[in-house]
């Protein structure tokens, strides 16, 4: 009989994990960016020290994280952001970001090459149950807050009850959604790799952070896994991991479950659905200038909302958790925007604010050459560091000396952001929230 490989690592495993590696693991995905840069440089040093060879020929990913930081930066020369001094810490901020992104990527490259496949396993084991650990300190904690051993039950406590989850942030202090990205890949790497009770630890964890589209991407790659992958093994264990992903999340948050429903039944199905897309909320800047489309949409241009997001700031940075409320919010969509927020273009339409979000990327695209070809450069269209450099708290806090906002940006993509956040928190589902990969690319760098 082969020798169970939960025992192994609880007898052997732990012995044979790399510190170095398990703290820059830790490090790169933990969501300040200058512990981030530490790991990089602590790791790299580490690897120098042990005289790993480091490859002189690029990856083609490391080439796409290397190339993307001058297109971004010439889209802002082109596209006139630089001609704010705020801006440039920024902007900074962003080129610091894809150059920690290229060199871990790089860094594990070398790893891969240098570290023997088990003790990586190991780390890797050791990461998760680290994560784990963290989650449930981070669950015992709401517990403790509510005084209630389920608070995930609760229906009359705000900001617990099917908001619960969004404080299961794990290891890397980001958001709950990158906790349950997290857990999704170490899911899917332990059962390639046959280790059922490593794959239902990764899913406990992930179903603690209660993200309706996290599970149904599981529920996808899984059908995948079953569908496509020929080993009987694999197969059992990934019809397994579907009847516990089921019962476990059902059994944490059906109001979530039933949130996800009624979603489909009402953004996804129903037919009377107004989902034509319109034209941007405040005037296309290809056809118009700021002052001019400020003139026909009685709307602010960016110096007047700059100057409402410092008057809001210290309410912002007051309020817990640290981000706009509902009230400012709400506020927000009526003074930038002209029209009570239960009035504006989503409320009207019903559609949710991931695929509004997705529209209008696509409308700013094809506004123009340069939109098309470099995009509005960096944090200046879709990005976390767009949305933090306006000090609504939402990806932390931001020095209100430095508050920075894009025409474009305001244009295109804020409204949606204040509208989401003029709900109450049962609203900020990843559905509604505009945050994607596809606008950053797309608005920010063509």
């Amino acid at each position: 009989m082969a020798p169970n490989k939960n025992f192994n690592y609880l007898t052997q495993g732990i012995l044979s994990v790399s510190l170095p590696l398990l703290l820059f693991l830790t490090g790169i995905i933990y969501v300040k960016l200058y512990i981030k840069l530490a790991a990089v440089i602590l790791y790299a040093g580490y690897l120098l020290y042990k005289r790993h060879p480091f490859p002189v020929k690029a990856e083609r990913p490391l080439l796409f994280y290397l190339l993307i930081i001058p297109v971004g930066v010439l889209a802002s020369l082109f596209n006139d952001a630089t001609a704010d001094p705020g801006y440039w810490r920024g902007c900074v901020i962003g080129v610091a970001k894809w150059l920690v992104a290229a060199a871990a990527f790089y860094l594990l490259t070398v790893t891969v090459k240098n570290i023997k496949k088990p003790r990586i396993t190991s780390t890797l084991k050791t990461f998760f149950v680290l994560n784990t650990l963290v989650s449930f300190s981070d669950l015992a904690m709401a517990m403790i807050n509510t005084q209630s051993w389920m608070p995930y039950w609760l229906y009359d406590t705000p900001g617990y009850g099917i908001s619960t989850g969004d404080l299961i942030y794990g290891i890397s202090r980001d958001s709950s959604i990158t906790n349950a990205a997290i857990n999704l890949a170490g899911i899917l790497f332990f059962l390639v790799r046959k280790e059922l009770g490593w794959v239902m630890l990764c899913l406990l964890t992930a179903a603690m952070c209660t993200s309706n589209f996290s599970m149904l991407l599981l529920f996808v790659c899984l059908a995948a896994v079953i569908i496509l992958i020929r080993d009987r093994k694999v197969k059992l264990y990934a019809g397994i991991t579907t009847l516990s992903a089921i019962i476990i999340y059902g059994f944490l948050s059906m109001q979530n479950v039933s949130y996800a429903n009624k979603t489909i039944n009402q953004e996804l199905v129903s037919g009377s659905r107004n989902w034509s897309l319109p034209k941007p909320q405040l005037g296309a800047t290809h056809d118009m200038t700021p002052e001019e489309a400020e003139e026909q949409f009685h709307t602010p241009g960016t110096s007047l909302v700059i100057r409402d997001l410092r008057r809001m700031h210290p309410y912002i940075m007051a309020s817990i958790p640290t981000r706009i409320d509902t009230g400012l919010a709400r506020l927000a969509v009526r003074e930038w925007y002209g029209t009570s927020y239960d009035s504006s273009r989503l409320a009207v339409s019903g559609m949710p604010g991931k695929l509004y979000s997705l529209l209008q990327t696509g409308d700013y695209m094809i506004s123009g050459i340069r939109p098309f070809i470099m995009g509005a450069g960096i944090g200046n269209f879709a990005s976390n560091l767009a949305v933090k450099m306006t000090g609504l708290g939402l990806y932390g806090n931001y020095p209100a000396q430095y508050l920075y906002l894009h025409h474009d940006f305001l244009i295109y993509q804020l409204y949606i952001w204040v509208y989401v956040y003029a709900h109450t928190s049962e609203f900020y589902s990843v559905t509604q929230l505009p945050a994607n990969v596809y606008s950053q690319l797309g608005g920010e760098y063509g």
